[in-house]
């Protein structure tokens, strides 16, 4: 509660704040929104057998209604830039009222940057959100909280040469289970260089600590730690393919080495490609092809994924745009102790994803949107599959 009062008295003082400067409206707004949400499968259950058990019902489906207000501010200071966003919702459940929340989240951020070499970017942001239930399939709210600070520092020492630093930390956390929380510090360095052609080419190296809060149990007494430490270096290449395409590439390798049961470690060739290209003057489309290392929030070990997405973007009209994006993922849950220990045959998905979303600029102060969702998870682990279906329509007013 204490919490929830002070993001309240935040965004009370970041809507004060951009009303105060509205004669710059560009650099400030304050809104508020509304929206309806059908979901044909909320707890991500496989089937009715399934549902039967974890719900008491065949009853899957639940319309969830949310309203709330945010508001973000830019404030530009010479050659300096401060931007503070702040959002609060409620969300109420038709059906499984229980999970009814109040959520919302802040941002904090300073584009910075010294003389004409030096330039970067500070950032803290909270986030507070009922977590979804792909891997959590009970009648009950789980309140996930995320802390996120963030430093980054480009030197451009010379016309055709850049070296950027990051660092990173992440602190999260499961109101009901405790045993996913955890810590992590990230501290990466890149060296660019600038072709004649104007293509960028150089070296990426990443180096990521995880400390998880608490012990992961996998029966019979036994207790494993998942802390690992990750390192990652990898080549990257930026080429202005055209004047309206650009290609990203980044590809290297990947080690991770866990605290206990190193026979789960994992040392393989990582990478992303990513290619944009404006279509025409009203269409842009993203292609990415990928295979990282994670490790999903509710999940508390490796997970490798790979997978391929497309986003394209289409303005249809002065006032009405289109964007969407299909995913495929490959994800093996490498990372499972217990499969390690019992030489057991690991986790599988297949993941789908169709997204799309239509934007109405009703009036210059007036919005309108429709989303609608369609995933389906195929997984070699018993009642880890599903398939859902959501549609989303809302307004966003201008204050």
């Amino acid at each position: 509660m204490y919490n929830y009062f002070v993001r309240v008295l935040v965004l009370s003082v970041l809507i004060s704040a951009a009303n105060s400067v509205l004669a710059a409206e560009e650099n400030a707004d304050v809104y508020a929104f509304s929206d309806v949400s059908r979901v044909s499968n909320l707890f991500r259950v496989s089937d009715d057998v399934e549902a039967l058990n974890v719900l008491g019902t065949t009853n899957r489906d639940d319309t969830i209604t949310t309203f709330g207000v945010g508001g973000h501010l830019k404030i530009p200071v010479s050659r300096q830039r401060y931007t503070v966003e702040g959002e609060l919702r409620r969300a109420n459940y038709s059906r499984f009222d229980q999970l009814n929340n109040a959520n919302g989240e802040i941002k904090a951020i300073w584009d910075w940057q010294a003389g004409s070499l030096w330039s970067g970017q500070l950032g803290y942001d909270y986030r507070e959100a009922i977590a979804d239930f792909t891997e959590f399939q009970q009648q009950a709210k789980d309140t996930k909280k995320r802390n996120r600070a963030y430093f980054s520092g480009t030197f451009h020492f010379h016309p055709r040469w850049w070296a950027t630093v990051g660092l990173t930390t992440f602190d999260t956390s499961f109101d009901r289970r405790p045993n996913l929380g955890r810590r992590e510090s990230s501290v990466s360095g890149e060296l660019l260089f600038a072709t004649r052609a104007g293509t960028r080419v150089g070296v990426n190296v990443t180096r990521i600590n995880a400390d998880l809060d608490r012990l992961e149990s996998i029966g019979g007494g036994t207790f494993v730690n998942n802390d690992y430490d990750e390192n990652t270096i990898s080549a990257v290449a930026i080429w202005d393919v055209t004047g309206i395409s650009t290609l990203r590439a980044s590809l290297g390798r990947t080690e991770r080495n866990h605290d206990q049961v190193r026979e789960r470690d994992f040392s393989g060739a990582t990478g992303r490609i990513s290619y944009k290209r404006q279509v025409s003057g009203k269409t842009d489309i993203d292609l990415s092809l990928y295979r990282q290392t994670t490790t999903r929030d509710e999940i508390s070990s490796l997970v490798l994924t790979r997978g391929i997405s497309i986003e394209p973007k289409w303005r249809i009209t002065p006032k009405l745009t289109f964007s969407g994006k299909v995913l495929y993922e490959e994800r093996d849950f490498e990372g499972s102790a217990s499969d390690a220990l019992n030489a057991s045959t690991i986790r599988a998905d297949e993941v789908t994803s169709f997204r799309g979303k239509l934007n109405y600029q009703f009036r210059r102060k007036i919005s309108f949107f429709l989303n609608l969702q369609n995933e389906n998870r195929d997984s070699s682990q018993a009642n880890s599959e599903y398939d859902f279906n959501s549609i989303e329509a809302g307004a966003r007013i201008r204050l």
